[in-house]
């Protein structure tokens, strides 16, 4: 009846942005983490061929570590571009013959969730993450000289960064946990774990705090 289906759509727009938060974090994860593994990598073999020595004789060390991150940023975001323009395509096609009541609970959770206060803090928290892990892998690389010690220094590494997977995983059963805001807090957290609480409304001083908490 209008009633079920007015308590459901309600239940999508208080609950649609928590599981949307989930699934972003998990995307920034996999996203800041396979690209400072490029930049690790492109390091150790940089060095190992001696192209990183003659490329100093050439340019400042600040202009190549700029260069590099924003190289690989501008690969993973071509990369995300496509992948959002089939994903869209996909989706568009589906709108077409989508239900009048299904599309309106479309309409309310993108509503939820497309919104300036929202995205801003979000594609901040991803560039502040990037640029944080990305410099952080760089500086790995430039002190070791194979994949091996790179794989000896990052497996503590990768434990570290499980932590917040392994919160968000909880958070599919418990979406008000505790331990997602005490852990958002820590800046080795926080890119993974702030996606999910925008999303959750959180206070704006936090969202603050925790940007600041990055640099």
């Amino acid at each position: 009846g209008a009633d079920d289906k007015a308590s459901f759509t309600e239940s999508l727009k208080e609950n649609g942005p928590h599981f949307v938060g989930i699934v972003l974090s998990y995307l920034t994860w996999m996203s800041i983490f396979s690209s400072s593994v490029i930049l690790l990598s492109g390091v150790i073999e940089e060095k190992s061929s001696r192209v990183l020595e003659v490329l100093l004789t050439s340019a400042p060390a600040s202009s190549l570590l700029v260069g590099k991150v924003l190289g690989v940023f501008m690969v993973l975001l071509t990369v995300a571009g496509l992948w959002s323009a089939v994903a869209g395509g996909i989706m568009g096609y589906g709108l077409a013959f989508m239900p009048p009541d299904m599309m309106n609970n479309v309409h309310v959770l993108a509503g939820a969730i497309l919104k300036v206060e929202t995205i801003v803090p979000m594609l901040l928290f991803f560039v502040g993450g990037y640029l944080m892990y990305g410099i952080t892998f760089i500086a790995i690389g430039s002190f070791c000289e194979t994949q091996k010690e790179a794989q000896a220094i990052m497996g503590p590494i990768v434990v570290v960064l499980m932590i917040p997977m392994m919160s968000l995983q909880a958070a599919l059963m418990s979406p008000d946990l505790p331990l997602i805001r005490y852990l958002s807090w820590v800046p080795l957290f926080t890119p993974f774990l702030m996606p999910l609480r925008v999303l959750g409304g959180a206070p704006w001083w936090e969202v603050l705090a925790t940007l600041a908490g990055m640099g």
